[in-house]
C-alpha cells in the first residue's frame, strides 16, 4: 500500500484544520476600531440594541458583535456601523440593510441638505470575512482603512 507523501498528509491535515470559508480568518477588535475612528468624527451617539432594531433593522441574530452610532447632531448624516455577522447569509443581509438606509438617506437629504448629500455621497459598506463596517462620514476612506488594517 502506498503512503501518502508528506505534501498530501500536509493538504490532508491542511483541510481537516481549514476553517470555513464564511468566518473571519483574523479577529477584529471592534471598540479598537471605533476608537481609532473616533477622532475623525463629530460627537457621536451609540445606539442600544433596541435603537439598532428599530432604526436600522439590524436584528440581534444577525450578530455575533454588533456597534451603531449615529451622529449627536441631528443635522448631520455622520453615521457608523461596525458589525461581526453569524453568519455569510446574515453579511448579505447587513449589506443589504446598510445599502437600503444609504439610499434612504440620499433620498431624505438630496434636496434637504446638499452638503450632507455630499457626505452621504462618500459613504462605503466594508466587508472583510464575516465583518462589515457601513461608514458615513467625509472622511470615509480613511476611516474604511482603519477598519481594513
Amino acid at each position: 500500500m502506498d503512503r501518502p507523501f508528506p505534501l498530501g498528509r500536509f493538504l490532508l491535515r491542511f483541510l481537516k484544520t481549514a476553517k470555513p470559508k464564511d468566518i473571519a480568518a483574523a479577529e477584529k477588535d471592534l471598540q479598537a476600531i471605533y476608537a481609532q475612528m473616533e477622532p475623525q468624527l463629530p460627537e457621536m451617539m451609540a445606539l442600544s440594541d433596541s435603537m439598532m432594531l428599530d432604526l436600522l433593522g439590524i436584528k440581534p441574530e444577525f450578530c455575533v458583535r454588533a456597534m451603531a452610532y449615529i451622529c449627536a447632531d441631528g443635522l448631520l448624516v455622520d453615521e457608523i456601523w461596525l458589525v461581526e455577522a453569524s453568519s455569510a447569509e446574515n453579511l448579505e443581509t447587513l449589506k443589504l440593510l446598510a445599502k437600503t438606509r444609504l439610499d434612504s438617506q440620499k433620498d431624505i437629504y438630496q434636496s434637504y441638505a446638499p452638503a450632507q448629500y455630499a457626505t452621504l455621497e462618500q459613504g462605503v459598506i466594508v466587508t472583510d470575512g464575516n465583518y462589515l463596517a457601513f461608514i458615513v462620514s467625509q472622511d470615509a476612506g480613511s476611516l474604511a482603512d482603519l477598519f481594513l488594517g
